[in-house]
């Protein structure tokens, strides 16, 4: 993080657009499956990747791509929870689908490392590790519990349906709490270096390493 390179970039830029797009299609598979109509019917029960991106989401995974440590996410999904069979626990294995996505196009992207990142040209083998590692990094940025983020939808399954009125407020500026978050407060705390390593030590870090080390494969990145 916070060095350039061309590989770096695609991989973030890819991961975040290929990512999104299958991340979010299947969240909106899994919610057809479970009852919900709506995200089908706004036209979310597909992989493109132009369904699910919003522009200030692929701003700041421009950003990412340049080394900046920002965190970022793709279009929410609108769900019908009254039309899902489980209710609001549907509501919590949707935000795990997201989850699990990121997790499993990284986990594929690094099996096709495995076996031929050493007979493909160097390009396309650091294009194919830094994909994998941002896929990762993607899907722990996802664990945060603040709207639009699935980490928030899947721990607001388990709230009380009465807390709802009261957590308007946070999805009202949650996108604003995360800009505050990953993007002014650093520069309060001696820059970016402060704030966003924490998170990375505590929380973005040990999941990456973890999938990483899943795959045999250097957690040092």
């Amino acid at each position: 993080m916070g060095t350039f390179s061309t590989t770096s970039f695609l991989g973030a830029l890819l991961a975040f657009i290929f990512g999104t797009g299958f991340a979010r299609g299947m969240q909106a598979f899994v919610a057809y499956r479970l009852g919900d109509r709506l995200p089908r019917s706004e036209g979310r029960m597909s992989f493109s990747p132009t369904r699910h991106l919003e522009p200030l989401g692929l701003l700041l995974a421009l950003l990412l791509g340049l080394g900046v440590p920002v965190i970022t996410w793709g279009k929410p999904l609108n769900l019908n929870l009254f039309a899902n069979r489980l209710k609001r626990i549907g509501g919590s294995i949707i935000a795990l689908v997201g989850f699990l996505s990121y997790v499993l196009l990284g986990l594929i992207s690094g099996l096709i490392f495995r076996s031929v990142g050493g007979n493909i040209p160097v390009f396309f083998a650091e294009l194919l590790i830094w994909f994998t590692y941002f896929n990762f990094l993607l899907a722990a940025f996802n664990v945060l519990p603040i709207p639009p983020l699935d980490g928030y939808g899947f721990i607001k399954g388990f709230l009380s349906p009465n807390l709802d009125v009261k957590l308007v407020w946070l999805e009202t500026y949650g996108p604003v709490l995360i800009l505050v978050l990953a993007l002014i407060l650093p520069y309060f705390l001696g820059g970016f270096s402060g704030n966003f390593n924490i998170l990375y030590q505590f929380i973005f870090g040990p999941i990456v390493r973890f999938f990483l080390s899943l795959l045999g494969l250097q957690t040092g990145i």
